[in-house]
């Protein structure tokens, strides 16, 4: 099972919406960007805390180094931070979030399995685009629980539950119908279900930096169903002419997305073309669509777009730096160095020389009181309540979101509302 899987369950979601995009992925090198390779460090302490049973801050100021190929290791003066890794310090922030992961695992009953291999090879297409039969195909669950019936007030039949951790805060991810965690619990069920005879199923994402955590219940014939889903979708890949198909899940992270008008289905391209109020004039900049007079589903099929054009623009974007990068040209483009802060080269100096000048610390270092979260871990349990009665939550900026959200309607003020820039939870 260790052996290398074409079907990575992280990539689902791109290859179930877009078939098309498989085999020309696999053509790509595959790059860590600087914020996998951070979730990757946060992922490993999280891993270390559950299986050993600690706290996140037995870590504190500790250094992870990351490997381009996704190896963690801690770095110490014995071995040095080597030219190859990227390092990350475990520190409050990650403190913080890593803690709350690991402890809303902790909370489940039954048998607990981290950072654990699992089997979805009969969830993947038979055989490759030559004919032949693949090899196993499995991939790594952060965190998965085997529940047997009545092992608490919560779950009164045999359950699997699945947590992914997702560190990052720039994309929200949520748990419905989310096609990496249900590869996740198809290879639990494979290999458990035996032992336990589950009839439920729990997806959970926890996203502690952005303070999300979501679930979707299903039951196992449910979850059964979308391997089927999956696999039918899935075979494409191999097809002649395999289906192009936008999606903001699937091109956000497509390696392709780049060159995706020069692809066969031309999807992302021709879908930007469809929308009449993204339509631009030549030369001026200005859309030539009259924004009140649109119609009400024009509108909502230019807003259901924009993310398609901010991840066709950052596409764009990346792979010119990364043309540039490589030393190779783009037009009139050429990288340099970003203007920086100017900051202090040995601050203990700093001190020293204020303090000969008589400027004493209060004046010269900057100071700041723990956040909640902060406080909430260093205090004991029995301590908190008496802080909880100072902790405010400042409102929330207004964000567009699908009337299926169940948080209830802002205040309607447009003198309120036009304090702010326009935001939604996606971002654009």
């Amino acid at each position: 099972m260790a052996a290398h899987s074409r079907f990575a369950p992280s990539a689902t979601e791109r290859e179930y919406t877009c078939p098309g995009s498989f085999l020309l992925s696999e053509q790509e090198p595959d790059r860590q960007s600087d914020d996998a390779a951070h979730g990757t460090a946060a992922h490993h302490v999280g891993e270390l805390c559950l299986r050993l049973n600690q706290d996140v801050d037995t870590y504190a100021g500790c250094t992870i180094a990351v490997t381009p190929t996704g190896d963690c290791r801690f770095v110490h003066e014995k071995k040095p931070l080597r030219e190859e890794e990227s390092a990350y310090e475990v520190d409050d922030e990650m403190i913080v979030a890593v803690q709350e992961y690991v402890d809303y695992c902790r909370a489940l009953p039954g048998e607990h399995f981290t950072e654990t291999r699992v089997d979805h090879t009969n969830w993947c297409p038979d055989v490759d685009e030559w004919g032949e039969k693949l090899g196993p195909q499995s991939g790594t669950a952060d965190h998965i629980a085997c529940i047997e019936a009545h092992a608490d007030e919560f779950y009164d039949e045999a359950t699997i539950v699945v947590t992914d951790l997702k560190y990052g805060k720039g994309v929200q991810v949520f748990a419905f119908e989310n096609k990496q965690a249900i590869k996740y619990a198809l290879g639990a069920w494979k290999e458990h279900n035996w032992e336990y005879d589950f009839k439920k199923v729990v997806i959970r994402i926890a996203q502690p930096r952005l303070n999300h955590f979501d679930e979707w219940r299903l039951t196992v014939e449910e979850l059964l169903a979308w391997g089927q889903k999956i696999k039918e979708r899935l075979t494409l890949v191999f097809a002649p002419n395999p289906p192009f198909q936008v999606s903001e899940k699937g091109c956000k992270f497509c390696k392709v997305a780049h060159r995706c008008a020069s692809t066969p289905g031309m999807a992302l391209y021709e879908e930007r073309k469809k929308h009449v109020a993204m339509q631009f004039d030549d030369l001026t900049g200005e859309p030539t669509a009259d924004f009140p007079a649109l119609t009400e589903e024009n509108l909502m099929a230019a807003y259901y777009a924009a993310p398609l054009y901010k991840i066709a623009a950052e596409a764009v974007e990346k792979e010119v730096f990364r043309r540039l990068a490589r030393g190779e040209t783009a037009g009139r483009l050429k990288l340099v160095a970003s203007r920086t802060q100017r900051a202090w080269a040995d601050e203990a100096a700093v001190l020293k020389y204020l303090k000969s000048k008589g400027i004493d610390e209060d004046r010269s270092i900057k100071k700041e009181v723990i956040s909640p979260a902060q406080a909430e871990k260093l205090l004991p349990a029995e301590w908190w309540p008496e802080l909880d009665g100072l902790v405010t939550r400042p409102p929330g900026r207004p964000c567009v979101v699908d009337a299926t959200d169940p948080r209830p309607l802002y205040r309607n003020d447009a003198s309120v509302i036009e304090q702010f820039d326009v935001e939604d939870d996606d971002g654009f």
